[in-house]
């Protein structure tokens, strides 16, 4: 039985990565994991968390994961994690929490082995389980913040066109947290995300972030004539707050 249409819950957080859709239509992406592949589920549950094309269904999200996850996909099996650790789609409960752990840890196997691979998805995401400490480690020291890992994976995967990443990257520059401080670095890494694709991946936000660092520093760091575009790709986009 293929998942139903219903109603989404509570949504995404607005830094996590979007990843371009192969197809990129939804209806083609749609029938192929209909068809079974793995890949293609994975895919259309992040459309169905993020919402392309007005799509957001936050359960729908959960079932496709489920059936990648349990094909072996390890993006899949993160996406599942984390919406039933979080209830994002799913009732948020102590049974459901015991599976998102353990879905989680099957998960970071398998994103590792992505990684190192150099699928620039599966290296943000394994970044940010380093990053919250949910990489199971040695025994002495099972669950731990892996700065150098988070900046590492991040890095690789900003350099590899990962618009999140190239986000937060910007956001480690600007407050250095496990990097040198660095205003000028800081807007060069949104630069390239809010130039790196549509609302849909989120480049979106980086074009707001840019406006609101011309406002923050007067000026100074970035030039109204080169924030105002920004400020209007950012709310012709259908971001609230620009």
């Amino acid at each position: 039985m293929q998942p139903t249409f219903r109603a989404p819950a509570r949504g995404p957080t607005q830094t996590e990565n979007v990843p371009v859709l192969l197809p990129k239509d939804f209806k083609s992406l749609k029938a192929l994991a209909e068809k079974g592949d793995a890949e293609a589920q994975y895919q259309l549950a992040e459309a169905y968390f993020w919402g392309h094309g007005g799509q957001q269904n936050l359960e729908q999200a959960a079932d496709w994961a489920r059936l990648s996850a349990e094909q072996g996909n390890a993006k899949g099996e993160y996406r599942l994690a984390v919406q039933l650790i979080l209830g994002q789609g799913l009732t948020s409960n102590s049974e459901n929490d015991k599976q998102g752990y353990e879905w989680l840890a099957k998960a970071s196997e398998g994103l590792q082995k992505l990684a190192d691979q150099g699928d620039h998805d599966a290296q943000y995401k394994l970044a940010l389980l380093y990053f919250t400490g949910l990489v199971k480690g040695e025994e002495d020291n099972p669950y731990h913040i892996d700065e150098k890992r988070v900046v590492d994976l991040v890095k690789k995967a900003a350099n590899g066109g990962n618009v999140s990443s190239q986000f937060r990257l910007s956001v480690l520059h600007r407050y250095g947290l496990a990097v040198n401080r660095s205003n000028e670095k800081s807007v060069e890494w949104l630069r390239k995300a809010a130039d790196n694709g549509s609302a849909d991946n989120g480049s979106v936000y980086a074009a707001n972030a840019l406006w609101m660092m011309f406002r923050q520093s007067k000026g100074q760091l970035v030039k109204l004539d080169e924030a105002k575009p920004y400020l209007k790709s950012a709310a012709e986009q259908g971001l609230a707050t620009a």
